[in-house]
């Protein structure tokens, strides 16, 4: 009969572990606002509360995941932003739109950036800002709602992924009809859908005919209205075609 070492641990057992672990995060993605208790998770992956405070407390020590004190629930953390860069790093995704997000500001005076789904969020990957002393900043890192705000919308809109579960209701019926209107149009447009007193533009980037992420512009309503965002359309539109044709040909 064989004797395991010290510190030796069958193979099956810590891939179950492991699996389980992994999971936990990626339960998260598919949090409509983003936030998950134990609770919760526990009863999505069917598995005891215990187990998931364990895995959740190695995730907080990992950077992966963040936990709210305000309410004890749990949030991806910043080290899961440097995963996805990491992996957008060997696409060239950041380094290729740097330019044309520095186009978009200097043409439009607002801050440009650049966002991926993930799950049923979306991440903002990179933002240039706008030099104006009033300006709006993205969120970098953190996930949000697809169904609020211009870039969430595109990335729905164009996405591959299945996002059902998010278009139920009178609600849901509504912010069909607009998805399909995003599609026709090839953009869509956010009047303080998420931040009140800002607007926004995003149109789809894509790779090889698949949605890659969102590109577009968000500023103060104030000074970046209604008729400038229409005037600025066909520039975030050109960009963006710009934008994919350089991603595909890579």
């Amino acid at each position: 009969m064989r004797v395991e070492s010290p510190g030796e641990r069958p193979s099956g057992r810590s891939s179950e572990v492991a699996e389980r672990a992994l999971d936990v995060l990626l339960a998260f993605p598919d949090s409509q606002d983003g936030e998950l208790g134990v609770t919760q998770i526990a009863g999505m992956l069917g598995l005891e509360k215990s187990r998931v405070h364990r895995f959740l407390t190695a995730l907080v020590n990992k950077g992966l995941v963040v936990r709210n004190p305000n309410n004890h629930r749990y949030a991806l953390g910043p080290r899961t932003l440097a995963l996805a860069q990491a992996a957008l790093r060997q696409m060239d995704v950041v380094d290729v739109a740097l330019p044309y997000l520095e186009q978009l500001r200097d043409a439009s005076g607002e801050t440009a950036g650049l966002a991926m789904r993930v799950g049923n969020s979306r991440v903002h990957l990179v933002q240039r800002e706008s030099h104006n002393e009033l300006r709006h900043r993205f969120d970098i890192g953190a996930p949000l709602p697809l169904i609020a705000g211009s870039f969430g919308k595109v990335l729905l809109a164009a996405s591959d992924l299945p996002g059902d579960e998010l278009l139920v209701g009178e609600q849901g019926e509504a912010l069909r009809k607009e998805l399909d209107e995003v599609r026709r149009c090839g953009f869509a447009e956010s009047y303080g859908e998420r931040v009140p007193g800002t607007h926004s533009l995003a149109a789809p980037v894509r790779r090889s005919g698949h949605a890659a992420v969102a590109i577009g512009v968000s500023g103060p309503a104030t000074r970046f209205t209604e008729e400038r965002g229409k005037t600025f359309i066909p520039k975030l539109l050109t960009a963006a075609a710009a934008l994919s044709e350089v991603l595909t040909a890579h």
